[in-house]
């Protein structure tokens, strides 16, 4: 065995580690200081080295209950673990005071009883609930539930280890080890540690220290065969609630005035709802303010999805995946691989397409998406829309860095066609200024917005 060993868990504390361990030093009566560097940012691992501690440095902050768990395994032959506040300073000179009761055998555990924080402490809920708990758990009455000053015998806080993490370390301690039969002792001594106030970084830290408190009692107050049932009863809640209120709600909606004889979907990159009624879309805000609008949002399988995927959502009504190949949209008789788009996604899905836009990318689109259980297929609406006699049309060219027509996807069918439209590079006009070169041709594109409208129901 080694003595007794103090254990200071630290974290930046560079400020009062350092008066820390010397007071313990030269006054407690321990044979070593051990300070656990709980992830500092700051010179705490230096200050505390400097004042003849040895300094255990934790990679990362795992909390104090994480620390002194470390401390106690990094010193397992210990007779006695002192624990001390990493602030208390000069005042951990009287530390002796709780070794003694523990080194005479006339208790397992001591805990130090500070002077009352007064005015510059906080509330004191956060002590209530501690106590509260601790007095349900085990019916120990404490006076300082939250005291972090404790001295311990060496072989009951090996036995207690793991101890609760973070903030839930003193509870926790308390509690099992009255239940493992420990003579646990109160001590006032005249120890000061540092107060956070009534401030909001201490409401904060009260907070956490809360959270943490409650986390501790939680498995000490409950059995797990209730909390299995708390648990199931708190899911099937959840479940029943989910469940009638997906039956019994409705959209917040306004009926159409008319009914609508065509439906155009227009996409603007990078518009956002912030846009709307600023100025910056004088055009698109008139729309707003003449017709319907509705929000969308459109979800896909990637956590970066690109145009073509959302395109390919919208079409499926459900989220999708898609690669660059589903931009892969000619006009039927446009020639492609050594013959025509339509020969290319005839020989690829045996389909002889009725229309005038072919999305040769709807095979691999198809077996992106093959065997992820979804809800619908990629071309679910532009089949829909056909069965129901309805015209299809799309227009857009995204050509610039790579061969992209995206719009395709949103309406093809499933064997990748859409009834018209215009997705021919003639749309792009040279424009050095723009990204990969090109832009639209303004009047190109109008006039082929024109020709859909008039001949489709759906654009």
């Amino acid at each position: 065995m080694t003595g007794v060993v103090a254990v200071v868990p630290a974290k930046d504390r560079a400020d009062s580690v350092g008066d820390t361990v010397a007071a313990l030093r030269a006054g407690a009566g321990v044979d070593e200081v051990l300070v656990v560097d709980d992830g500092s940012t700051d010179e705490t691992a230096a200050a505390a080295r400097a004042a003849g501690a040895r300094v255990l440095r934790l990679p990362r902050n795992i909390g104090k209950g994480g620390a002194v768990t470390a401390g106690v395994e990094a010193a397992p032959d210990a007779d006695v673990y002192l624990l001390v506040d990493a602030d208390i300073a000069a005042t951990a000179a009287v530390a002796g005071t709780l070794v003694g009761p523990v080194l005479a055998g006339r208790a397992d555990m001591t805990v130090g009883v500070l002077p009352s924080a007064g005015s510059r402490g906080g509330f004191g809920r956060v002590r209530a609930l501690a106590a509260a708990g601790i007095r349900r758990a085990c019916g120990f009455e404490a006076r300082a539930p939250l005291s972090g000053q404790r001295a311990i015998g060496g072989d009951l806080l090996r036995s207690l280890v793991p101890l609760a993490p973070r903030f839930g370390l003193e509870v926790g301690l308390t509690i099992d080890a009255v239940r493992a039969g420990a003579r646990v002792e109160e001590v006032d001594v005249p120890m000061e540690h540092r107060h956070t106030g009534r401030t909001v970084a201490g409401f904060r830290h009260r907070g956490r220290q809360g959270v943490d408190i409650v986390r501790a009692l939680w498995p000490r107050l409950t059995s797990s065969a209730f909390r299995l049932g708390a648990i199931a009863l708190v899911f099937a809640v959840l479940a029943a609630t989910a469940l009638w209120q997906g039956s019994r709600w409705e959209p917040s909606s306004v009926a159409a005035s008319a009914k609508p004889s065509k439906v155009v979907l227009f996409g603007i990159p990078r518009l956002t709802w912030g846009d709307l009624g600023s100025g910056v879309t004088p055009t698109v805000d008139r729309m707003r303010a003449e017709g319907a609008v509705a929000a969308l949002s459109v979800r896909t399988l990637t956590a970066r999805p690109t145009a073509a995927e959302g395109y390919a959502t919208v079409g499926a009504g459900t989220r999708v995946k898609a690669n660059e190949q589903a931009g892969l949209a000619f006009p039927a008789g446009a020639p492609y691989e050594g013959g025509t788009a339509a020969q290319a996604l005839a020989r690829r899905t045996g389909a002889v397409p009725v229309g005038e836009i072919v999305v040769v990318g709807a095979p691999a689109t198809d077996r992106l998406n093959r065997g992820r259980h979804l809800s619908s297929e990629v071309g679910a609406l532009g089949s829909a829309l056909r069965a129901a006699g309805k015209r299809t049309a799309v227009v857009g060219n995204a050509d610039g860095a790579s061969l992209s027509r995206p719009s395709g996807v949103g309406l093809m069918t499933r064997d990748g066609e859409v009834d018209a439209g215009d997705v021919d590079s003639s749309l792009l006009v040279g424009d050095p200024t723009a990204p990969f070169g090109s832009i639209y041709d303004p009047a190109r594109l109008c006039a082929a917005v024109r020709a859909a409208v008039a001949t489709s129901d759906v654009l």
